[in-house]
């Protein structure tokens, strides 16, 4: 079974708008996942979890309505009870990766994508019920795997 965590997620460095521009308090700073958090992201305690309430104040980057992911996105917002600042809506959510490694806004992803990004994002956990998504694979197994499908079958075991 596949299961994805959907985080929050902006820029760390420097020269990001949203580092310069919102100030993160030390209480959601210890909040941030580490590398070996996001990497077991399926067992974390909801203890780390924030609300998107605490960042209503954040310009988001988000994909376009009528995405699944979208439509998750919204509901979040509205149990957090906030109205975001949408800067930008994009097709795809590595273009709203790129659009955050970029330091445009935040964005809310899926942990597969932010591996490579942990040490340069901030990535919080957030509170809500469309923060999981549990699925299945299906395959032949006398089809012939070509090895990107088999180390995609193992990554998602």
């Amino acid at each position: 079974m596949l299961s994805i965590s959907f985080l929050l997620t902006f820029l760390r460095s420097s020269p990001s708008v949203l580092s310069q521009n919102y100030k993160i308090s030390e209480e959601l700073l210890q909040k941030q996942l580490s590398r070996r958090e996001l990497a077991h992201i399926d067992t974390l305690s909801e203890k780390k979890a924030v609300s998107l309430s605490c960042f209503k104040a954040y310009p988001f980057i988000t994909l376009l309505e009528g995405n699944h992911l979208r439509a998750c996105t919204n509901r979040l917002f509205d149990q957090a009870g906030i109205r975001p600042q949408i800067v930008l809506e994009l097709e795809t959510v590595s273009a709203c990766v790129n659009f955050v490694r970029l330091g445009v806004g935040a964005s809310i992803v899926s942990h597969f994508l932010l591996e490579d990004y942990i040490n340069s994002f901030y990535v919080f956990q957030i509170k809500g019920t469309d923060t999981w998504r549990s699925g299945q694979l299906y395959y032949r197994k006398s089809a012939y795997l070509t090895c990107a499908m088999r180390h995609f079958i193992e990554m998602i075991k």
